[in-house]
């Protein structure tokens, strides 16, 4: 089975989970929480089919920002949400787990 972490990037902190057989496909999910912040990391089910499609799962924790480019002070008072996801965590899912997001 596979395993949650918790790490930080930029500075904030993010669940990872890292399945026991990767997908050859390398499919990633970028969850972004809810208003109420719920963790995927409480939540055996989706742990369980993560696991099953070896799928790799960055969530990073950012407050009630709304994911939005207006600075939430709650999240961070010099970045937006936004601009975090674009300039820290995309870049992170690349060099790390070499996975880019679809060209449309």
């Amino acid at each position: 089975m596979g395993k949650w972490s918790e790490i930080q990037i930029g500075g904030h902190s993010c669940d990872v989970f890292e399945p026991a057989s990767v997908s050859p496909f390398g499919y990633v999910i970028l969850y972004l929480h809810g208003v109420h912040m719920g963790r995927l990391v409480d939540q055996p089910r989706f742990e369980q089919t993560f696991d099953v499609h070896g799928v790799k799962v960055l969530a990073p924790q950012v407050g009630r920002s709304w994911w939005t480019d207006k600075i939430c002070t709650e999240f961070d008072s010099e970045i937006t949400a936004e601009r975090y996801v674009l300039e820290d965590i995309l870049p992170w899912i690349d060099s790390t787990w070499t996975a880019k997001p679809p060209q449309i």
